[in-house]
């Protein structure tokens, strides 16, 4: 009737606005997706497995001074990597992916205006002998820090291959003086200091991007508080937090320690934000589709139920059962592509708006937008398929009868 003209239209609109919200949903969520399963294959820098952390924070009433500090780091190394199944120990200013503020120095090199120093900002670390070992990164060039590299001893550093190819381009850093802050009894001081080894740049601070250039400095020379201590196990030893605590109570019985977590942990932590936008989006798409779904079926029963007498009498003029079936998918498969086509336009426009939580992947990545239109117009079928079949069950005779 005319009436049903108005109404068919509407409920048609409303399965494709559906079928478009979907779209745009699921297209973002794949995007997401393939985002965060390449966060997941990028490398740190660093190897996270077997790799137990803890922090300690020491009193500044006893620990005022670099010499203080530094012995009780050197007696705790010591008792730690006598510990069985202890494959490397070390302590560092600040974890990849922790919670610290960033430590940062300004710098310069030889051969560069003393007055740029400013202009020149590196990420820095204190960290102790055995850390590069301990949490398996690759040292490019020269060597860790030693415990000869103590405050009887030269300032040294090492520094990042960023820094190194920033600084001396085409040359070899090590043996180059550059000027950083170390921190001394009375404060930070700018120190010359001689590049002993060159680091791969690790990602400490975000996994999705390579930031600015990193300088690590003895902690036996420069020492920071609070600290961390890594322990890195071999095969399946591990180390138990108790005998951590422990070991620390038998060198200061009032030394708290805390944070006991394995290093992986914190990867874990530095993808979470993109593991949680991921899933929450997928939580929605799949809604989307669902409703998709519902909204197609429905209307196509509607549909078949509507045309019942019509399909009848093509029945009785002999019209075969496949091709109703294939006029009622076809029916249906119209409606999921005009979706389709304004979500897929809807999506390329809005995933760029959105590109900043992507890595990696482009938003307008030809798999994604691919894979959701076949999932789509599969889903469209399926959800198609049972009113098409009932379409065909009626019985021509019965259906003019009942007119």
């Amino acid at each position: 009737s005319g009436d049903d003209a108005p109404r068919r239209r509407m409920r048609r609109l409303l399965v494709v606005s559906q079928v478009a919200l979907g779209t745009i949903l699921l297209v973002g969520a794949g995007l997401l997706m393939r985002s965060f399963v390449a966060l997941t294959q990028v490398d740190p820098g660093f190897r996270a497995e077997r790799v137990l952390t803890f922090r300690l924070s020491l009193p500044r009433a006893r620990y005022r001074s670099v010499a203080a500090s530094t012995a009780f780091a050197r007696r705790l190394d010591d008792r730690l990597r006598a510990l069985p199944g202890v494959e490397a120990v070390g302590e560092a200013s600040a974890l990849p992916f922790d919670d610290l503020p960033n430590w940062s120095t300004p710098y310069i090199y030889d051969g560069v205006d003393p007055k740029s120093r400013g202009g020149r900002e590196a990420d820095a670390r204190s960290v102790g002998p055995g850390w590069f070992e301990t949490i398996g990164a690759k040292l490019v060039a020269g060597r860790g820090f030693e415990e000869s590299d103590d405050g009887a001893g030269s300032p040294v550093v090492v520094v990042d291959e960023r820094l190194a190819e920033k600084a001396w381009p085409g040359r070899d850093a090590i043996g180059q003086r550059v000027q950083v802050d170390f921190l001394t009894d009375t404060g930070f001081a700018p120190t010359w200091a001689n590049v002993v080894g060159v680091v791969r740049h690790i990602r400490h601070r975000d996994l999705a991007e390579v930031v600015r250039e990193q300088v690590y400095v003895p902690h036996r020379q420069s020492p920071r508080n609070p600290m961390a201590w890594a322990v890195r196990t071999k095969g399946e030893a591990q180390v138990e937090e108790a005998t951590i605590r422990h070991l620390v109570a038998e060198l200061d019985p009032e030394l708290p320690v805390y944070d006991v977590r394995p290093l992986r942990a914190y990867v874990g932590d530095a993808q979470g934000r993109a593991r949680f936008i991921m899933v929450l989006c997928a939580a929605f798409a799949a809604l989307a589709l669902l409703l998709a779904a519902i909204g197609i079926y429905g209307v196509m029963s509607y549909s078949v139920t509507r045309r019942r007498r019509e399909i009848g009498v093509r029945l009785a003029l002999g019209a075969r059962a496949g091709q109703v079936r294939r006029d009622v998918l076809r029916d249906g498969l119209v409606l999921a592509a005009t979706g389709l086509a304004v979500g897929l336009a809807g999506a390329a426009l809005l995933t760029r708006v959105g590109a900043s939580l992507l890595y990696a992947v482009s938003p307008l990545d030809p798999f994604t937008y691919a894979a959701v239109a076949a999932g789509l117009v599969g889903v469209a079928a399926v959800a198609t398929w049972a009113p098409a079949r009932r379409a065909t069950r009626f019985e021509p005779i019965e259906v003019l009868r009942s007119e």
